[in-house]
């Protein structure tokens, strides 16, 4: 049915005498756009119901009410739980090749257990051993059986039946795998994440300026090349899906993330100046660089979280499993947690397997006709589009007349919602319509609501001063007043400032933006200054101090939980870290806190 549409059916004429093949033309017409409307207008997959339990101490299986289509559009349907106490070799009377048979792929010998219903004391009971590395299938047999009424005496009932029986199957995992699409599947990518300094090196622990670089050094040199590989797999994954003319393999994609993520780009050339620069007296802002990389991880994670919900249909050919649904792997009842006293949390999830995603269940795959499906389509092609430019537009601008700003919106540094960042260069990258492309894919809601206009940014701000003749062009023409003036507007959804521009500026330069930026904007966080050594009777004489200058590991004892976020909660204290150079003191790094009470030091401390 799915390979080649019949578009023909017989037309009867008065006194035509009919032939089977005439009425079963007409049979198989009707049947064949039957399955077809249902794979065609509505999907395939589970659509409710048919979850799987494993009772240990019953010894028994129980498959839940439900309904399903196959990719054949065969409507699997149970009204009421089943429960199988046995198990049996499974007869294969209708001469159905084990998990079918696609073009130029043999139909290997595939081992199937039948589960038998609940008839008195079992033969053959399921025991944990059996059941082991086992999924659930359900099997719609089609079979065809001779009239009974059909006799050599009498052959007026002679004639066929078509008989539909639905099958409770096991198979080994290891069996399904050479027709198993894995590349569709929800794995270890989503786990991807950058980590955190403090996972490296406790912030206690951090005593100067070059192991706070070497920490940073050690987390963006092996995160990148995770993040380059997951970024190869998906585009490798999801090519067909993308719509980019980017080749796979060497001269395509592979060395765009070579070029641009792995070697002689502004990631790589900033990733050799912080491994070199050991003291030096301007040290590279390499918490730019780091929350690069944690925009990119955060962007993959969301890209494959949405391109797997158009792949849930695991299998490599819908031709290989047309009477089919996987149920998944066995679900252990509630009751036999006892069993399993002792174990870590990880470990009891995992052998109890309550909830979560099952790769082995075929979830309801949604018609891709349908409007939603293409907007998932669309999702997923923007988010890597997205990803594309982040890596193209990466740059750290090296402009000491730009200033320190502040941008409302996003949770933090990463999310989906955040202001485009300070560290990606605009300029180079703007399209026809004089508008940087990064814009265009930034933010998918406001794109597929054509309204990337409303996209916030560092680069956006009034109070920016750029020289650029086009940049000034289409920040003219083309922003909302609220792109470039957003804290004039209602701003109570933004929980969030981020904060840019400063690092590697003097103190007193930062310090002075930040109290206009909340004094002109009304917007309410505290300032705290940190250095590496304890201060002195003299910083605090010093106008650059008005709340005190905290020796960096006695704040961070006192008061943990700091992080750098790129910027400061609503309500929350925003620190600067700071080194004397060449007698001028340097923010070299901030964190934040999202609390204000910070007991400030004075001069009788």
């Amino acid at each position: 049915m799915t390979t080649q549409l019949i578009d023909t059916y017989p037309v009867f004429v008065p006194n035509q005498v009919l032939t089977s093949q005439q009425l079963n033309g007409v049979r198989t017409y009707l049947d064949d756009q039957t399955r077809l409307s249902r794979t065609k207008l509505t999907g395939t997959g589970i659509i409710g119901g048919f979850k799987v339990t494993y009772n240990k101490s019953a010894g028994t299986i129980t498959i839940s009410e439900g309904i399903g289509i196959s990719s054949d559009g065969f409507l699997l349907v149970m009204d009421k739980p089943m429960e199988y106490t046995d198990y049996g070799s499974f007869e294969n009377k209708a001469k159905y090749p084990p998990w079918g048979k696609y073009e130029g792929e043999p139909a290997p010998t595939t081992r199937y257990i039948e589960l038998k219903e609940k008839a008195g004391k079992p033969i053959h009971e399921l025991t944990p051993e059996l059941l082991h590395n086992k999924i659930v299938v359900l099997y719609m047999e089609c079979l065809e059986k001779v009239s009974e009424s059909c006799t050599i005496d009498n052959a007026d009932q002679a004639g066929k039946s078509m008989n539909y029986h639905l099958k409770a199957l096991l198979v080994n995992v290891d069996e399904l795998k050479p027709f198993y699409n894995s590349q569709y599947l929800i794995d270890d990518q989503t786990s991807l994440k950058i980590k955190r300094l403090n996972s490296v090196l406790t912030l206690d622990k951090i005593t100067d300026r070059t192991l706070l670089q070497n920490t940073y050094y050690s987390i963006i040199d092996s995160h990148r090349t995770k993040l380059g590989n997951a970024l190869l797999k998906a585009y490798k994954n999801y090519h067909s899906l993308l719509g980019l003319k980017y080749a796979l393999g060497k001269e395509g994609f592979d060395d765009l993330i070579d070029d641009c993520l792995l070697k002689n780009t502004e990631l790589k050339h900033g990733i050799n100046k912080l491994s070199n620069q050991g003291a030096s007296k301007h040290p590279y802002p390499y918490q730019y660089v780091f929350a690069y990389l944690r925009d990119l991880t955060h962007t993959h994670q969301e890209f494959i979280q949405t391109a797997s919900r158009l792949n849930t249909h695991v299998l490599k050919n819908d031709l290989s499993f047309p009477k089919h649904l996987m149920l998944g792997r066995l679900r252990t009842n509630i009751d036999d947690i006892k069993d399993f006293e002792g174990l870590s949390a990880a470990m009891l999830v995992e052998k109890i397997n309550l909830k979560g995603y099952d790769e082995y269940r075929q979830y309801f795959l949604q018609s891709c006709i349908t409007d939603q499906a293409d907007i998932i389509v669309f999702k997923a092609q923007l988010l890597f589009r997205k990803i594309i430019e982040m890596i193209e537009c990466f740059k750290i601008p090296e402009n000491p007349e730009l200033l320190t700003l502040a941008t409302p919106g996003g949770s933090k540094s990463g999310s989906a919602d955040q202001p485009i960042p300070y560290y990606y260069n605009l300029n180079d990258h703007l399209n026809t319509k004089k508008y940087p492309r990064l814009a265009d894919y930034w933010d998918a809601t406001l794109t597929l609501e054509a309204a990337v206009h409303q996209n916030l940014s560092y680069h956006f701000l009034e109070a920016n001063t750029i020289t650029d003749t086009n940049f000034t062009t289409w920040k003219k023409e083309v922003l909302s007043d609220t792109a470039k003036n957003p804290f004039d507007y209602d701003g109570c959804d933004f929980e969030f400032y981020r904060i840019e521009g400063h690092l590697g500026k003097p103190l007193k330069t930062v310090f002075e933006d930040l109290q206009a930026i909340k004094r002109d904007h009304n917007i309410r966080f505290n300032i705290a200054v940190l250095r590496f050594t304890p201060p002195s009777a003299e910083d605090f004489k010093e106008e650059a101090y008005p709340f005190g200058a905290y020796a960096f590991v006695d704040f961070v004892k006192k008061y943990p939980g700091m992080e750098h976020q790129g910027g400061v909660q609503k309500g929350g204290t925003f620190i600067l870290l700071i080194e004397r150079i060449e007698e001028t003191d340097t923010v070299i790094a901030d964190f934040c806190l999202p609390y204000l009470d910070i007991i400030e030091y004075t001069k009788d401390v």
